[in-house]
């Protein structure tokens, strides 16, 4: 098996067998109560933790550095530890309506993202100062709010592969 499903299954947290599933690539485990994740997911690809109760990106998450996709959309995530930056292979993070207030300038190691929806978390007023780093970005959502401040046009030079910036 390489993909699952567990949405709106009233879990609060990922079986801990799911680690015995070897070939797991894509996980989906949406409009739940989930707080945590298992270890031992070492392949997966793919999480999509939707419309969950996370507070906070569980620090097991960063062990999985085949992950590519991050989806945690409409949690009541705060902040993201500057460990991030481990998951190297992240092509992919939507963190859209959360409750974040700030975001880590370590992100831009993540030399390998393509698509940051930080939009809706309007606490949100910064984006690291070196975001013009993340040359293969070509989707950025920011938040929508008075207080945020834009990247700038010296920066918007710079990330040559931007498409889409909203």
């Amino acid at each position: 098996m390489d993909s699952l499903n567990l949405q709106n299954n009233g879990l609060k947290s990922l079986p801990i067998e799911l680690s015995l599933l070897t070939n797991l690539r894509d996980l989906h485990a949406n409009y739940n109560h989930i707080t945590s994740i298992p270890l031992g997911l070492t392949n997966l690809e793919v999480l999509t933790l939707q419309h969950n109760n996370l507070k906070s990106i569980p620090t097991n998450l960063l062990l999985l550095t085949n992950l590519k996709e991050l989806y945690f959309l409409k949690n009541n995530l705060k902040k993201v530890s500057s460990a991030i930056s481990l998951l190297t292979n992240l092509e992919e993070i939507n963190l859209y309506c959360n409750q974040l207030t700030s975001f880590p300038k370590e992100i831009v190691s993540l030399t390998k993202l393509k698509y940051l929806n930080l939009g809706g978390n309007d606490s949100l007023i910064w984006l690291p100062t070196n975001i013009e780093l993340l040359t293969n970005l070509v989707t950025l959502h920011t938040p929508n709010n008075n207080s945020y401040k834009a990247i700038t046009s010296e920066q918007r030079m710079l990330l040559t592969n931007l498409q889409i910036l909203n």
